[in-house]
């Protein structure tokens, strides 16, 4: 009987080691560093694949861009341009009124000498085009070129140069309802300006030879005050000018607030900033100056205004 309760005795505690041991070590296993918890969960390095990388396109800039000098420029002068980019490639070019022209590709960093040429005294600035993809950017400098031609007619000019010197002209002038008219000899021309209605702020000229139908008297008796203008205000006035038959010059302007007058007219234009464009300024008898230009390149309408 003892032997079986000493085995008995013994077994008892060889369970109970090891569930103790079993104990404690799950204890340990629980109370392991996170790190070190997910490093044993960590798949081989063989079964990690490399993540896409995607290049990112930078933008084009222009870090430095100079041009020197820039101002009171004559033909034959150097011009000494600088600039250093960001991009897939750059263009010099020069700058007219409306844009670039003259373009040319250069390095994205570079230095070059432009020699001012008689072309170029309609241009306005300088600058250098960085591009990348779809995008650009610019690095721009005004010019400033002394005028050629001499000067202006008239005070506060306009920052572009004259074409020519002022051609000086025999001119008539007269007045009515709705606008003007004037005529120059040199060039032999007629001018019609409205200042009331759909075309105000326009105006139309025709240049000699004059197609112009025969004569068509009229018969009505104006307000007082008012008149009927003769010689060739009047045939235009009548609408007797073929190429202006559909035009109701009569109607748009009205009648004559008084009669014409001869004076001296100065005329004289700007150095065209891009084909199809042009200003000229015109002086009218009471010293006043007409500034005359087309709308657009398409030149569907001219129009003015007072300087």
């Amino acid at each position: 009987m003892k032997d079986s309760a000493l085995s008995e005795s013994r077994l008892a505690g060889i369970v109970w080691l090891v569930t103790a041991a079993l104990l404690i070590g799950g204890c340990a296993v629980s109370r392991l560093p996170q790190s070190a918890a997910s490093a044993t969960a960590q798949p081989a390095p063989q079964a990690v694949l490399a993540a896409a990388v995607t290049p990112v396109a930078l933008p084009p800039a222009v870090l430095a861009f100079t041009a020197n000098p820039t101002t009171t420029l004559q033909v034959g002068d150097a011009i000494t341009v600088q600039w250093q980019a960001v991009g897939d490639r750059a263009d010099l070019c020069m700058i007219s009124g409306p844009g670039p022209v003259d373009c040319q590709a250069v390095a994205l960093t570079g230095q070059q000498t432009v020699t001012v040429t008689d072309a170029m005294l309609s241009y306005s600035g300088i600058g250098v085009r960085a591009t990348a993809g779809e995008q650009f950017t610019w690095g721009l400098a005004d010019l400033r070129f002394a005028c050629q031609a001499g000067a202006w007619f008239f005070a506060d000019p306009p920052e572009r140069c004259p074409e020519a010197a002022p051609v000086v002209s025999a001119a008539a002038w007269q007045p009515f309802e709705h606008g003007f008219m004037i005529w120059t000899q040199t060039p032999d021309r007629f001018y019609v300006f409205f200042d009331h209605g759909d075309r105000a702020g326009q105006f139309l000229f025709a240049d000699a030879p004059y197609d112009f139908l025969p004569e068509q008297p009229v018969t009505e008796t104006p307000s007082s005050g008012l008149l009927a203008p003769v010689s060739g205000f009047g045939r235009l006035w009548r609408n007797e000018l073929s190429w202006w038959r559909d035009t109701d010059l009569r109607g748009q302007l009205g009648w004559a607030t008084a009669p014409e007058i001869a004076y001296d007219a100065m005329r004289q234009c700007a150095l065209p900033g891009y084909p199809g464009m042009w200003t000229c300024y015109m002086q009218t008898p009471d010293g006043r100056v007409l500034v005359t230009r087309p709308d657009s390149t398409a030149q569907v309408h001219f129009v003015w205004e007072w300087k």
